[in-house]
């Protein structure tokens, strides 16, 4: 998809579910927020936004890079996801900033 992406699109979504894989580990990562963020000065493609995103595993890390999510929805999405932790039952939360 080459469309500019916003919070509008994910909102909609949350809770929904997106495969990712990388190689050979694969994992469904739950979106879980979409965050407004603060923007700084008027010359703004799009408003800021945080995507938060917990998977179904406890063993399969991805590092931070780009990934492809893909929902049944939205299709297909390139998205750079940064690990920031685990819930309390040990599954990995991620994160993807949009600025």
């Amino acid at each position: 998809m080459t469309e500019l992406l916003t919070s509008e699109m994910f909102t909609p979504h949350i809770g929904s579910a997106f495969a990712v894989r990388m190689g050979d580990h694969a994992d469904v990562l739950t979106l879980v927020g979409v965050d407004e963020l603060r923007h700084r000065g008027p010359d703004v493609s799009r408003p800021p936004f945080a995507l938060s995103f917990v998977g179904a595993s406890t063993e399969t890390l991805f590092d931070q890079q780009m990934l492809a999510l893909d929902h049944p929805v939205m299709g297909v999405n390139e998205i750079m996801l940064t690990p920031c932790g685990r819930e309390a039952d040990r599954r990995f939360r991620y994160e993807a900033v949009f600025n």
